[in-house]
């Protein structure tokens, strides 16, 4: 297998578990979903203080939001 192959998957694979991390962390903090952007603005802040990166944090609270509400 070409090593740029193997290492997207497991560059991908990474992002996956720390996505679920940050979801995760969300969840034990925020066990109610933000609802307002106040609110999603604060879980982001949470999470980049954490040491997430901006991007992986937005989609963190996102996924957060429509797996609580679901």
């Amino acid at each position: 297998m070409p090593p740029d192959l193997v290492e997207g998957a497991v560059s991908e694979q990474e992002r996956g578990q720390e996505l679920r991390a940050a979801i995760d962390l969300l969840a034990q903090r925020l066990p109610v979903p933000p609802v307002g952007d106040r609110e999603r603005d604060r879980a982001w802040r949470l999470l980049v203080r954490k040491g997430y990166e901006p991007e992986l944090a937005y989609e963190a609270v996102r996924t957060h939001g429509r797996q609580t509400a679901a």
